[in-house]
């Protein structure tokens, strides 16, 4: 099982609202996912999304899932391998 916490502040990156997510992916082997789950949050018509990533050359993989209009989940595949360091 995975480890996980989420700390909501607002002094992260560039900009005024962020969310970390901790998580520890030692404790097993198998496939492993941490999640933000935001609920069913309407936020109206969705143009675009942003986001800064703290990278550590983890070699993780980034995605998101969002839902679309029609309420089916689509899964996005923001990095493939996270293996950077520093924002991005």
């Amino acid at each position: 099982e995975v480890k996980g916490s989420l700390e909501l502040t607002n002094s992260i990156a560039k900009t005024n609202k962020s969310a970390k997510l901790y998580y520890d992916f030692t404790t097993t082997e198998k496939t492993r996912a941490a999640y933000i789950d935001f609920g069913n949050k309407s936020i109206g018509n969705l143009k675009g999304m942003a986001m800064w990533v703290y990278g550590d050359q983890n070699g993780h993989m980034l995605k998101a899932i969002v839902k679309n209009q029609k309420g089916k989940d689509m899964t996005l595949n923001l990095a493939d391998n996270i293996n950077w360091n520093g924002w991005k």
